[in-house]
């Protein structure tokens, strides 16, 4: 199992509107059990198998338009290919200054000719952007509302904010991490338990103490002395496991 982020396309605004509610409840009747979504967008995160990502894409497409009545391109990107846009980032001054204005698009399948032309045009404006694989990189200095950017790309996609790009991507690093720590549970723990003293190496090796204090008082019975106290096991470690996110440039003239 791996996480998987879906983002869809388009999704309230225009009158085209789902309340995240609504398409979580989808997704788990779609065996999607865990997934979560992220602010009002469309994004949604959750754990699949190595199927494969074109086939979930259509299988998503065709749920949701069915459930709301409108298609809605549905972008994936595993946890791992976050990772990598995230990594690969060309303006990592913006990212770390604002990264509310620092905008992926992504797009669902490679770029067109055309689209490879719409990004290769000159531009004058405060806007720089660059295409690394299938993703676009914008910077918007100035915030996307007041800019007059327009890239021509054809090829279908859905645009976020690299805030929410690193948000979505330590969701999808919290799932994976639920989903391979399992086994973790089970794994006995070798380390002393806090608070203990002369005691916890002992514990690490098994349950022996317990069963050699539980013999002293069969030995004291046969003392002559009545009254002694007995030994009291409560103070023993339970040994319990603690539990377990080629480029395209813009040009300026």
């Amino acid at each position: 199992m791996t996480a998987v982020v879906a983002l869809l396309r388009a999704v309230n605004i225009g009158g085209r509107w789902i309340k995240m509610a609504e398409l979580t409840a989808l997704f788990h009747e779609l065996g999607f059990a865990d997934a979560r979504t992220y602010v009002q967008s469309g994004n949604v995160v959750f754990t699949a198998g190595k199927a494969n990502l074109g086939a979930l894409k259509g299988k998503l497409e065709k749920a949701i338009a069915a459930r709301f009545g409108f298609h809605s391109h549905t972008i994936l990107r595993t946890g791992e290919q976050l990772h990598a846009l995230i990594a690969a980032n060309p303006f990592p001054a913006m990212a770390k200054k604002d990264p509310a204005r620092l905008v992926v698009h992504f797009s669902e399948s490679p770029h067109t000719a055309a689209d490879k032309t719409g990004l290769a045009m000159e531009w004058a404006g405060p806007e720089e952007w660059r295409a690394i694989g299938e993703d676009v990189y914008i910077t918007y200095p100035e915030g996307q509302g007041r800019s007059k950017l327009a890239l021509k790309l054809k090829t279908p996609g859905t645009r976020r904010n690299f805030k929410s790009v690193l948000a979505l991507a330590a969701m999808a690093d919290a799932m994976n991490s639920q989903a391979g720590g399992a086994t973790l549970k089970s794994r006995p723990q070798e380390s002393p338990a806090l608070g203990q003293k002369n005691g916890g190496e002992a514990m690490a090796k098994g349950q022996q103490r317990p069963s050699k204090e539980k013999r002293k008082p069969k030995a004291d019975k046969n003392q002559p002395k009545k009254g002694s106290p007995v030994p009291s096991l409560s103070g023993q470690p339970s040994g319990a496991t603690p539990p377990m996110p080629p480029a395209w440039n813009s040009k300026k003239t």
